[in-house]
């Protein structure tokens, strides 16, 4: 009777010892799931009808034939239009583009039509077409070290484009954004030239900086950096101002 008391205690002790065991098991990997759960990095660039972006410009034309520089201060307003089928047949949107040269703060001047753009994106990158230029701005997943060629889809020479700083806090004046994602699209400097473009993106909001520096000089074998002898060339700089929907 002892003996058989004893197996029984034997085999009820090895069916909770199995139960804990499996649902240790299932707690861990519920656990290892949750923690595999990836942002694929589509929030940095939502997309709906009527949202809309408020940049101010500052940008600095020279040329070298006139040898002169122009500077230019205005706003410019992205908003997603409609959607439409491309003729790839993708679901894309119009990127309506507005201009005011009224930068004063809290400005109600008219905004004045420029021109229509295009946005689409797809399972593993964004696309915006920029005067028949179709650039992939953006590549899905959004990683650290994350490269592309932002050129793939348009006759320019390839361009590497590279993350950093993805999920990083970013400030501008008079507004912070928790979690963004820089893109370096090149970063090439020579004696006579020199390019730099820059695209930083926030969660939820979009693109809020641009920087362009696209800059050329003759004077070769200067010891004065280019940014002090540029003969022909832009600079250029997009700073988010709010967002928003119509």
């Amino acid at each position: 009777m002892e003996i058989l008391q004893s197996t029984r205690s034997r085999k009820q002790r090895g069916k909770v010892l199995a139960f804990f065991a499996a649902a240790t098991f299932l707690i861990a990997s519920c656990d290892k799931n949750i923690d595999t759960v990836v942002d694929s990095g589509t929030t940095f660039i939502p997309l709906a009808t009527g949202q809309y972006i408020i940049y101010h410009i500052d940008s600095i034309y020279f040329n070298d034939f006139t040898e002169r520089s122009d500077t230019f201060h205005f706003q410019l307003k992205e908003e997603i239009g409609d959607t439409f089928t491309d003729l790839s047949g993708n679901l894309s949107f119009r990127l309506n583009r507005y201009t005011r040269s009224d930068t004063t703060p809290n400005n109600t001047s008219p905004w004045i039509f420029k021109n229509v753009w295009s946005v689409t994106k797809f399972k593993d990158y964004f696309d915006r077409v920029e005067e028949s230029f179709r650039f992939t701005r953006l590549k899905f997943p959004v990683v650290e070290g994350g490269k592309w060629n932002g050129n793939a889809y348009n006759t320019i020479d390839p361009w590497v484009y590279e993350y950093s700083k993805v999920g990083k806090k970013y400030k501008l004046p008079g507004v912070s954004f928790d979690s963004t994602a820089t893109v370096v699209e090149i970063d090439d400097e020579l004696q006579i030239s020199k390019k730099y473009y820059e695209e930083v993106y926030a969660k939820h909001i979009g693109l809020v900086y641009r920087k362009v520096i696209d800059v050329e000089s003759q004077e070769s074998g200067s010891a004065i950096p280019i940014m002090q002898r540029i003969k022909v060339g832009v600079v250029c700089e997009q700073r988010y101002v709010s967002h928003g929907n119509n």
